[in-house]
Protein backbone atom coordinates (compact mmCIF):
# COMPACT_ATOMS: atom_id res chain seq x y z
CA UNK A 1 0.00 0.00 0.00
CA UNK A 2 2.82 2.45 0.61
CA UNK A 3 4.10 1.93 -2.37
CA UNK A 4 0.76 2.74 -4.19
CA UNK A 5 0.38 5.98 -1.91
CA UNK A 6 4.14 7.32 -3.00
CA UNK A 7 3.30 6.28 -6.42
CA UNK A 8 0.13 8.19 -6.44
CA UNK A 9 1.28 11.61 -4.59
CA UNK A 10 4.17 11.33 -7.28
CA UNK A 11 1.70 11.34 -10.15
CA UNK A 12 -0.74 14.11 -8.70
CA UNK A 13 2.06 16.42 -7.68
CA UNK A 14 3.82 15.57 -11.33
CA UNK A 15 0.47 16.68 -13.26
CA UNK A 16 0.19 19.59 -11.27
CA UNK A 17 3.41 20.88 -12.03
CA UNK A 18 4.18 19.39 -15.73
CA UNK A 19 0.46 21.43 -16.18
CA UNK A 20 2.01 24.57 -14.87
CA UNK A 21 5.03 24.19 -17.04
CA UNK A 22 3.27 23.83 -19.94
CA UNK A 23 0.59 26.26 -18.95
CA UNK A 24 3.12 29.12 -18.38
CA UNK A 25 5.02 28.36 -21.77
CA UNK A 26 1.81 29.08 -24.12
CA UNK A 27 1.08 31.87 -21.43
CA UNK A 28 4.04 33.70 -21.72
CA UNK A 29 4.40 34.73 -25.09
CA UNK A 30 0.71 35.94 -24.92
CA UNK A 31 1.43 37.94 -22.09
CA UNK A 32 4.55 39.42 -23.36
CA UNK A 33 2.62 40.68 -26.29
CA UNK A 34 0.07 41.81 -24.14
CA UNK A 35 2.57 44.25 -22.40
CA UNK A 36 3.24 45.74 -25.42
CA UNK A 37 6.45 43.87 -26.39
CA UNK A 38 7.25 42.93 -29.49
CA UNK A 39 6.95 39.27 -31.18
CA UNK A 40 10.99 39.12 -31.16
CA UNK A 41 10.82 39.35 -27.48
CA UNK A 42 8.27 36.98 -27.13
CA UNK A 43 10.56 34.65 -28.82
CA UNK A 44 13.03 35.85 -26.63
CA UNK A 45 11.77 34.67 -23.54
CA UNK A 46 11.33 31.27 -24.79
CA UNK A 47 14.35 30.97 -25.44
CA UNK A 48 15.82 32.39 -22.42
CA UNK A 49 13.80 29.72 -20.47
CA UNK A 50 15.25 26.93 -22.12
CA UNK A 51 19.05 28.02 -22.16
CA UNK A 52 18.68 28.76 -18.55
CA UNK A 53 16.90 25.21 -17.57
CA UNK A 54 19.79 23.37 -19.73
CA UNK A 55 22.65 24.94 -18.26
CA UNK A 56 21.10 24.76 -14.12
CA UNK A 57 20.65 20.72 -15.08
CA UNK A 58 24.29 20.62 -14.81
CA UNK A 59 23.53 22.18 -11.52
CA UNK A 60 20.75 20.09 -10.07
CA UNK A 61 21.21 16.98 -11.69
CA UNK A 62 24.55 16.24 -9.60
CA UNK A 63 22.92 18.00 -6.27
CA UNK A 64 20.36 16.05 -6.32
CA UNK A 65 22.80 12.98 -6.55
CA UNK A 66 24.33 13.86 -3.63
CA UNK A 67 22.07 15.31 -1.24
CA UNK A 68 19.11 13.00 -2.18
CA UNK A 69 15.71 13.84 -4.16
CA UNK A 70 13.18 15.27 -2.20
CA UNK A 71 14.82 18.77 -1.00
CA UNK A 72 15.77 19.53 -4.81
CA UNK A 73 12.06 18.53 -5.60
CA UNK A 74 10.51 20.84 -3.04
CA UNK A 75 13.07 23.26 -4.48
CA UNK A 76 11.76 23.07 -7.80
CA UNK A 77 7.81 23.05 -6.50
CA UNK A 78 8.57 26.14 -4.58
CA UNK A 79 9.71 28.04 -8.25
CA UNK A 80 6.51 27.54 -9.76
CA UNK A 81 4.52 29.01 -6.18
CA UNK A 82 6.86 31.74 -6.58
CA UNK A 83 6.99 32.64 -10.31
CA UNK A 84 3.12 32.40 -10.75
CA UNK A 85 2.13 35.02 -8.83
CA UNK A 86 5.60 37.10 -9.58
CA UNK A 87 4.47 36.67 -13.78
CA UNK A 88 1.44 38.06 -12.39
CA UNK A 89 3.15 41.26 -11.37
CA UNK A 90 5.23 42.00 -14.28
CA UNK A 91 4.60 45.19 -16.57
CA UNK A 92 7.73 45.14 -18.64
CA UNK A 93 9.64 42.15 -20.62
CA UNK A 94 12.54 42.68 -18.83
CA UNK A 95 10.79 41.50 -15.56
CA UNK A 96 9.07 38.54 -17.51
CA UNK A 97 12.59 37.60 -18.61
CA UNK A 98 13.92 37.19 -15.05
CA UNK A 99 10.89 35.02 -14.02
CA UNK A 100 10.98 32.83 -16.97
CA UNK A 101 14.69 32.47 -15.80
CA UNK A 102 13.58 31.51 -12.14
CA UNK A 103 11.03 29.40 -13.56
CA UNK A 104 13.98 27.10 -15.57
CA UNK A 105 15.10 26.37 -12.25
CA UNK A 106 12.07 25.03 -11.68
CA UNK A 107 12.13 22.79 -14.44
CA UNK A 108 15.74 21.83 -14.48
CA UNK A 109 15.13 20.95 -10.76
CA UNK A 110 12.04 19.09 -10.45
CA UNK A 111 11.65 16.89 -13.09
CA UNK A 112 14.78 14.97 -13.14
CA UNK A 113 14.25 14.30 -9.59
CA UNK A 114 10.50 13.23 -10.19
CA UNK A 115 11.35 11.11 -12.71
CA UNK A 116 14.29 9.31 -10.64
CA UNK A 117 11.42 8.97 -7.48
CA UNK A 118 9.29 7.31 -9.77
CA UNK A 119 11.70 4.30 -10.53
CA UNK A 120 12.87 4.47 -7.13
CA UNK A 121 9.07 3.96 -6.12
CA UNK A 122 8.37 1.11 -8.43
CA UNK A 123 8.11 -2.11 -7.94
CA UNK A 124 11.14 -4.33 -9.02
CA UNK A 125 11.39 -5.12 -12.56
CA UNK A 126 8.37 -2.77 -13.66
CA UNK A 127 10.47 0.86 -13.56
CA UNK A 128 9.54 0.76 -17.30
CA UNK A 129 5.79 0.35 -16.42
CA UNK A 130 5.74 3.14 -14.05
CA UNK A 131 7.39 5.48 -16.41
CA UNK A 132 5.30 4.97 -18.87
CA UNK A 133 2.41 5.78 -17.16
CA UNK A 134 4.09 9.29 -15.56
CA UNK A 135 4.53 9.98 -19.15
CA UNK A 136 0.63 9.55 -19.38
CA UNK A 137 0.20 12.24 -16.73
CA UNK A 138 2.10 14.08 -18.41
CA UNK A 139 0.67 14.05 -21.82
CA UNK A 140 -2.95 14.57 -20.02
CA UNK A 141 -1.40 17.95 -18.29
CA UNK A 142 -0.73 19.39 -21.82
CA UNK A 143 -3.87 18.21 -23.35
CA UNK A 144 -6.07 19.56 -20.37
CA UNK A 145 -3.71 22.50 -18.56
CA UNK A 146 -3.21 25.11 -21.86
CA UNK A 147 -7.14 25.08 -23.13
CA UNK A 148 -8.05 25.64 -19.33
CA UNK A 149 -5.37 28.32 -18.57
CA UNK A 150 -6.53 30.16 -21.83
CA UNK A 151 -10.53 29.51 -20.50
CA UNK A 152 -9.48 31.69 -17.32
CA UNK A 153 -7.64 34.35 -18.54
CA UNK A 154 -10.49 34.93 -21.18
CA UNK A 155 -12.99 34.97 -18.35
CA UNK A 156 -10.96 36.49 -15.50
CA UNK A 157 -7.67 38.09 -16.88
CA UNK A 158 -3.72 37.24 -16.65
CA UNK A 159 -3.60 37.71 -12.90
CA UNK A 160 -6.29 35.15 -11.82
CA UNK A 161 -4.70 32.89 -13.95
CA UNK A 162 -0.97 33.00 -13.00
CA UNK A 163 -2.44 33.06 -9.24
CA UNK A 164 -4.07 30.09 -9.56
CA UNK A 165 -1.51 28.36 -11.49
CA UNK A 166 0.60 29.25 -8.72
CA UNK A 167 -1.63 27.61 -5.94
CA UNK A 168 -1.93 24.41 -8.54
CA UNK A 169 2.16 24.32 -7.69
CA UNK A 170 1.32 25.20 -4.00
CA UNK A 171 -0.58 22.10 -3.76
CA UNK A 172 1.85 19.88 -5.83
CA UNK A 173 4.45 21.75 -3.32
CA UNK A 174 2.23 20.24 -0.08
CA UNK A 175 1.81 16.71 -1.60
CA UNK A 176 5.72 16.11 -2.31
CA UNK A 177 6.23 17.60 1.81
CA UNK A 178 3.68 14.94 2.98
CA UNK A 179 5.00 11.64 0.80
CA UNK A 180 8.10 9.53 2.05
CA UNK A 181 10.05 9.95 -1.52
CA UNK A 182 12.22 7.06 -1.85
CA UNK A 183 15.96 6.90 -3.39
CA UNK A 184 17.96 8.95 -0.44
CA UNK A 185 21.16 10.44 -1.41
CA UNK A 186 23.23 8.09 -3.47
CA UNK A 187 26.52 9.58 -4.00
CA UNK A 188 28.94 10.25 -1.36
CA UNK A 189 30.90 13.36 -1.18
CA UNK A 190 33.50 11.69 -2.87
CA UNK A 191 31.66 9.87 -5.44
CA UNK A 192 31.06 12.40 -7.36
CA UNK A 193 27.94 11.55 -9.34
CA UNK A 194 28.15 14.14 -12.43
CA UNK A 195 31.96 13.05 -12.63
CA UNK A 196 31.44 9.63 -12.58
CA UNK A 197 28.84 9.62 -14.91
CA UNK A 198 31.22 10.13 -18.17
CA UNK A 199 33.44 7.34 -16.98
CA UNK A 200 31.62 4.82 -15.68
CA UNK A 201 28.30 4.88 -17.62
CA UNK A 202 29.88 6.44 -20.77
CA UNK A 203 28.74 2.55 -22.88
CA UNK A 204 25.15 3.33 -21.59
CA UNK A 205 24.90 7.48 -21.54
CA UNK A 206 26.62 8.10 -25.34
CA UNK A 207 24.15 6.07 -27.20
CA UNK A 208 21.45 7.17 -24.96
CA UNK A 209 22.14 10.99 -25.81
CA UNK A 210 22.15 10.02 -29.72
CA UNK A 211 19.07 8.65 -30.13
CA UNK A 212 17.48 11.29 -28.00
CA UNK A 213 19.06 14.05 -30.47
CA UNK A 214 18.34 12.24 -33.20
CA UNK A 215 14.57 11.97 -32.18
CA UNK A 216 14.17 15.49 -30.46
CA UNK A 217 15.30 16.80 -33.89
CA UNK A 218 12.76 14.62 -35.86
CA UNK A 219 9.96 16.00 -33.14
CA UNK A 220 11.55 19.30 -33.62
CA UNK A 221 11.47 19.21 -37.29
CA UNK A 222 7.56 18.47 -37.03
CA UNK A 223 6.74 21.63 -34.56
CA UNK A 224 8.71 23.82 -36.29
CA UNK A 225 7.61 23.40 -39.69
CA UNK A 226 4.69 21.15 -40.19
CA UNK A 227 1.91 23.82 -39.60
CA UNK A 228 2.87 26.09 -42.16
CA UNK A 229 3.63 23.48 -44.69
CA UNK A 230 -0.22 22.16 -44.10
CA UNK A 231 -1.56 25.62 -44.88
CA UNK A 232 -0.09 26.08 -47.71
CA UNK A 233 -0.63 22.67 -49.07
CA UNK A 234 -3.96 22.20 -47.80
CA UNK A 235 -5.50 25.82 -47.00
CA UNK A 236 -8.51 25.69 -44.79
CA UNK A 237 -7.95 22.33 -43.20
CA UNK A 238 -7.64 22.23 -39.59
CA UNK A 239 -4.19 22.37 -38.96
CA UNK A 240 -4.36 22.02 -35.25
CA UNK A 241 -5.94 18.66 -35.28
CA UNK A 242 -2.53 17.53 -36.69
CA UNK A 243 -0.93 18.52 -32.58
CA UNK A 244 -3.69 16.75 -30.90
CA UNK A 245 -3.22 13.25 -33.22
CA UNK A 246 0.43 14.00 -32.42
CA UNK A 247 -0.50 14.22 -28.52
CA UNK A 248 -2.81 10.57 -29.03
CA UNK A 249 -0.45 8.95 -30.12
CA UNK A 250 2.20 9.71 -27.18
CA UNK A 251 -0.92 9.10 -24.95
CA UNK A 252 -1.20 5.45 -26.61
CA UNK A 253 2.69 4.67 -27.08
CA UNK A 254 3.76 5.78 -23.30
CA UNK A 255 2.10 2.99 -20.85
CA UNK A 256 2.37 0.26 -24.25
CA UNK A 257 5.98 1.10 -24.51
CA UNK A 258 6.69 1.44 -20.51
CA UNK A 259 4.97 -2.04 -20.01
CA UNK A 260 6.92 -3.06 -23.33
CA UNK A 261 10.29 -1.65 -21.79
CA UNK A 262 10.28 -4.00 -18.73
CA UNK A 263 9.56 -7.32 -20.93
CA UNK A 264 11.52 -7.16 -23.92
CA UNK A 265 15.10 -5.99 -25.55
CA UNK A 266 14.97 -2.03 -24.60
CA UNK A 267 17.38 -0.76 -28.30
CA UNK A 268 15.32 -3.36 -30.35
CA UNK A 269 11.80 -1.51 -28.72
CA UNK A 270 13.79 1.94 -29.50
CA UNK A 271 14.61 0.90 -32.91
CA UNK A 272 11.41 -0.02 -33.95
CA UNK A 273 9.91 3.44 -32.34
CA UNK A 274 12.72 5.58 -33.92
CA UNK A 275 11.31 3.59 -37.65
CA UNK A 276 7.35 4.85 -36.35
CA UNK A 277 8.83 8.39 -35.78
CA UNK A 278 10.32 8.43 -39.15
CA UNK A 279 8.03 6.87 -41.12
CA UNK A 280 5.16 9.29 -40.06
CA UNK A 281 7.51 12.16 -41.34
CA UNK A 282 7.75 10.71 -44.28
CA UNK A 283 4.24 10.72 -44.49
CA UNK A 284 3.69 13.67 -43.67
CA UNK A 285 5.59 14.81 -47.10
CA UNK A 286 2.62 13.42 -48.72
CA UNK A 287 -0.11 15.76 -47.12
CA UNK A 288 -1.00 17.30 -50.01
CA UNK A 289 -2.46 14.16 -50.76
CA UNK A 290 -5.34 14.25 -48.25
CA UNK A 291 -5.32 15.68 -44.50
CA UNK A 292 -6.10 12.11 -43.57
CA UNK A 293 -2.72 11.47 -44.31
CA UNK A 294 -1.43 14.39 -42.75
CA UNK A 295 -3.03 12.87 -39.22
CA UNK A 296 -2.05 9.63 -39.53
CA UNK A 297 1.34 10.89 -40.12
CA UNK A 298 1.04 13.02 -36.57
CA UNK A 299 -0.42 10.02 -34.78
CA UNK A 300 2.72 7.88 -35.80
CA UNK A 301 5.06 10.77 -34.82
CA UNK A 302 3.91 11.13 -31.87
CA UNK A 303 3.70 7.44 -30.85
CA UNK A 304 7.40 6.85 -32.00
CA UNK A 305 8.66 10.53 -30.19
CA UNK A 306 7.10 10.35 -26.65
CA UNK A 307 7.12 6.19 -26.93
CA UNK A 308 11.18 6.81 -28.01
CA UNK A 309 11.36 8.85 -24.59
CA UNK A 310 9.47 6.34 -22.41
CA UNK A 311 12.14 3.78 -23.64
CA UNK A 312 15.04 5.83 -23.12
CA UNK A 313 14.23 6.49 -19.45
CA UNK A 314 13.80 3.02 -19.16
CA UNK A 315 17.14 2.34 -20.10
CA UNK A 316 18.91 4.96 -18.28
CA UNK A 317 16.75 3.35 -14.66
CA UNK A 318 18.43 0.12 -15.79
CA UNK A 319 22.27 0.59 -16.70
CA UNK A 320 22.91 3.81 -14.92
CA UNK A 321 23.57 3.30 -11.11
CA UNK A 322 21.22 5.04 -8.97
CA UNK A 323 23.71 7.28 -7.04
CA UNK A 324 24.78 9.35 -10.92
CA UNK A 325 20.63 8.12 -12.26
CA UNK A 326 19.33 11.97 -11.75
CA UNK A 327 22.75 13.47 -13.53
CA UNK A 328 22.48 10.60 -16.30
CA UNK A 329 18.12 11.95 -16.64
CA UNK A 330 19.13 15.84 -16.58
CA UNK A 331 21.38 14.92 -19.56
CA UNK A 332 19.26 13.34 -20.96
CA UNK A 333 16.44 16.16 -20.85
CA UNK A 334 18.99 18.60 -22.02
CA UNK A 335 19.22 16.01 -25.12
CA UNK A 336 15.57 16.64 -25.87
CA UNK A 337 15.91 20.68 -25.08
CA UNK A 338 19.02 20.80 -27.23
CA UNK A 339 17.65 19.03 -30.15
CA UNK A 340 14.26 20.44 -30.71
CA UNK A 341 15.65 24.27 -30.25
CA UNK A 342 18.45 23.21 -32.81
CA UNK A 343 15.79 21.62 -35.07
CA UNK A 344 14.22 25.25 -36.26
CA UNK A 345 17.87 26.65 -37.54
CA UNK A 346 19.34 23.14 -38.46
CA UNK A 347 16.72 22.27 -41.19
CA UNK A 348 16.17 26.13 -42.17
CA UNK A 349 18.04 26.32 -44.96
CA UNK A 350 17.50 22.82 -46.44
CA UNK A 351 13.59 23.38 -46.34
CA UNK A 352 13.86 27.47 -47.96
CA UNK A 353 16.59 25.28 -50.79
CA UNK A 354 14.31 22.50 -51.01
CA UNK A 355 11.04 22.55 -49.40
CA UNK A 356 9.49 20.95 -46.58
CA UNK A 357 8.49 17.55 -48.08
CA UNK A 358 11.61 16.99 -49.27
CA UNK A 359 13.05 17.74 -45.81
CA UNK A 360 10.27 15.66 -44.51
CA UNK A 361 10.60 13.07 -46.38
CA UNK A 362 14.54 12.46 -46.48
CA UNK A 363 15.27 13.07 -42.73
CA UNK A 364 12.40 10.93 -42.22
CA UNK A 365 14.29 8.34 -44.12
CA UNK A 366 17.17 8.84 -42.74
CA UNK A 367 15.89 8.15 -39.25
CA UNK A 368 14.52 4.98 -40.73
CA UNK A 369 18.13 4.14 -41.67
CA UNK A 370 19.61 4.80 -38.61
CA UNK A 371 16.91 2.58 -36.67
CA UNK A 372 18.23 -0.40 -39.01
CA UNK A 373 21.66 0.03 -39.19
CA UNK A 374 22.28 0.73 -34.78
CA UNK A 375 20.13 -2.84 -35.05
CA UNK A 376 21.96 -3.98 -37.48
CA UNK A 377 25.19 -3.15 -35.84
CA UNK A 378 24.48 -4.54 -32.34
CA UNK A 379 23.52 -7.73 -34.04
CA UNK A 380 27.13 -8.10 -35.81
CA UNK A 381 29.05 -7.42 -33.03
CA UNK A 382 26.87 -9.38 -30.14
CA UNK A 383 26.72 -12.47 -32.73
CA UNK A 384 23.31 -12.08 -32.71
CA UNK A 385 23.09 -12.78 -28.69
CA UNK A 386 23.56 -9.41 -26.77
CA UNK A 387 21.02 -7.58 -25.42
CA UNK A 388 20.72 -4.50 -28.15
Amino acid sequence: MAGIWQASVLFAAGFLLYGCNNAFMVLSPVLVLDLGGSVVEAGVQGTAFVAAAVGLRFLFGPLSDRRGLKPVMLSGALAYVVTGPLLALCAEFWQVLLVRCAQAAGLAAYFPAATAAVVAAAPAGRAGSMLGLYRLVSSASLMVAPAAAFFVVDASGFGTCLTLLGGCAAVAFGLVLAVRIPGGAGASAAGGGARRLFVGDAPAMAPVLGATLLAALGYGLLGTYAAPFIEASLPGAPTGMLFTFVGAGGVVSNPLVGWASDRMRQGRLFAALLVCLGAGLVLLAAAPRGFELTLCAGFLVGFGYFGSMTCVLSIVAARVAEERRVSALALQQNGIDVGIACAGAAFGLAVEAAGSAAVFAAWGAATVACAMVAVAWRAVRSGGKGRP
